[in-house]
Parts: structure tokens; sequence; C-alpha cells
């Protein structure tokens, strides 16, 4: 290694990093057990995880400005290089911000619609212990959304669908009926008075046999 690397903490039990390195090398020694090592190897692979997160990371300063993003921040917002050191509200028109920063308290997964950029994500905003930089996580939703959306409108369409349809049927029904009632009043009409001129007829050839 490197001599700027040699800390000589002590913390492995040996005198120098020298000796723990000579150590190691004669297989008497694990190299996992210098602390400065799994430091940067944590961090090393800290760095790893979030390059490579799906989810949009940044980091705000006080002044609520962007100090640092990774790629999936960079692609959801559409950042570049000269992104860095600008509000954040003129990518990201949001309270929480200001919110956090002020009060203290963390904002956990908030539904964001962000229009202007046609994005919906679940927000987490945190305060950075002992210090005013803010931590922000940013869940890409807006597909799932979408997808919500149009099963919503599918399913208000087809209530509306089913709901014409049982109207026209009713309609057609009460036209059936009403005409069945005309039909059958005429008729009883027709046979009421048939029964009248049969019984004056029968009156009259009585009265001639008479």
């Amino acid at each position: 290694t490197s001599p700027d690397k040699e800390l000589n903490c002590g913390c492995c039990g040996y005198n120098s990093c020298r000796e723990k390195a000579i150590a190691v090398l004669q297989g008497k020694a694990d190299i996992r057990m210098c602390i400065p090592y799994m430091r940067e190897l944590a961090e090393s692979m800290s760095n790893a995880v979030v390059e490579n997160s799906p989810t949009g990371i940044l980091i705000l300063n006080a002044s609520l400005n962007i100090d640092q993003f990774n790629p999936s921040a960079k692609k959801l917002l559409h950042l570049d290089e000269t992104s860095a050191g600008q509000p954040i509200r003129r990518f990201l028109p949001s309270p929480d911000f200001e919110q956090v920063l002020t009060s203290g308290k963390n904002i956990l997964n908030h539904k964001q619609n962000y229009k202007n950029l046609n994005l919906i994500v679940k927000q987490t905003v945190v305060l950075v212990e002992n210090s005013h930089f803010l931590f922000v996580l940013l869940e890409d939703i807006t597909r799932e959304e979408q997808i919500r959306e149009n099963q919503r409108r599918t399913a208000e369409e087809t209530v509306a669908f089913a709901n014409e349809a049982v109207s026209r049927q009713m309609r057609a029904v009460q036209e059936i009926a009403n005409l069945l009632g005309e039909t059958t009043s005429e008729t009883e009409v027709a046979l009421r008075q048939l029964t009248k001129n049969i019984i004056s007829k029968k009156g009259e050839d009585n009265d001639r046999s008479n």
C-alpha cells in the first residue's frame, strides 16, 4: 500500500501496517482485521450501491441546493454537470425539503406528482444527523400510477356501460309493457262491445218471437 495509507493505528494488534501486511502474506493474520481497510471497503461498497441503485438519490446542502446526485437521479430529473449547486426547487417544487430542514422531522414515502417532469415518485427526505444536509430518495412509481389510473378509468367506463345497458333494457321492457297494456285494454273494450251487441240482438229476437 502507499505510505499515505499507512495509518499505523495499532487496532489490528500489530505495531505498524507493514507488520500487519507481512503477517497477512505469511498467512498469520486476516486482512479483514484492519479497521481502516474495512471502512474503505464499506465505503466502496456503499458507493457501488448508490451508483447502481434504481432509486434516485440526492444530497442537498443547507441552502437546499443540489450537492450530489447519483445516475438514477440524473436520469429522473434530467440533470447534467451544471445541475450541482442549483436550487432543488428548480427541479422538484416541493415544500418537503424546507419542512424537514426547519423541523428536523423526516418525511418518508410521500407520494409526489411532479407534472413538470411527468414524474410521480415516493419521496423520502431525511436530515443527516449532526449536519444541515438532506438525504433525498426518489422512487419512480410513474408507470404503476398510470396502470392504476387506466384500471380505474376502465372500471368506471365498464360501470357506465353496464348502467346504460340496464337503462336501455328497462326502457324496452317499459315500452313492451305499455304496448301490452294498450292491446289488452283495446281487446277488453272490443269484447265488451261484442257482448253488448249479442245481448241486444238476442233481446230483439225475443221481441219478434212474442
